[in-house]
């Protein structure tokens, strides 16, 4: 069963992104089977995996986050992308939609885990990259996480989202 670790801060530009895309590279030449979910509308991990016209050719968290909403049937293989050995659902900015919808819906917050808990039997490991802000999508990868991976530089403000991030509870 796959260990969920959601890679989070509020501040931008302090290493998530590239954290996520290290760790699931590390863990992939341990011989471990990786999932990354870019849960971030800028997309830049799905850019590093070299999907940058995700929008256009594949489908994305956005368009899955919107069939659960939605309650469609669909089937999870459709959403997932090889790269390198390593499985990623990309995301576009068709995220930012599903998010408005997200928040618009009463228990949204766990719409994420509903999808990871049909996944964790085929990885040992799912990230999660976040977005620099503490909206709806944040709060489903934290409430799906098993482990919360920090990421931080010593810059004042930083440290400063660091500290509103555990304010969110439970840490």
């Amino acid at each position: 069963m796959a260990e969920i670790i959601t890679i989070a801060n509020r501040k931008g530009g302090v290493g998530k992104t590239t954290t996520t895309l290290n760790l699931a590279y590390s863990l992939k030449e341990l011989g471990k089977k990786v999932l990354v979910i870019d849960l971030d509308p800028q997309a830049n991990l799905t850019r590093c995996f070299g999907l940058e016209n995700a929008d256009d050719n594949i489908k994305t968290i956005g368009h899955l986050l919107m069939a659960e909403l939605e309650e469609e049937r669909y089937l999870l293989k459709e959403y997932i992308t090889v790269y390198d050995d390593i499985n990623i659902i990309p995301s576009s900015i068709y995220l930012s939609v599903a998010e408005a919808q997200m928040r618009m819906e009463t228990g949204s917050e766990r719409i994420l885990s509903d999808i990871t808990e049909l996944l964790q039997e085929q990885y040992d490991y799912i990230l999660v990259d976040t977005s620099p802000s503490l909206n709806i999508l944040t709060i489903n990868a934290l409430c799906t996480a098993d482990s919360v991976l920090i990421v931080a530089d010593t810059q004042i403000f930083a440290i400063v989202g660091i500290s509103e991030l555990l304010k969110t509870g439970g840490f």
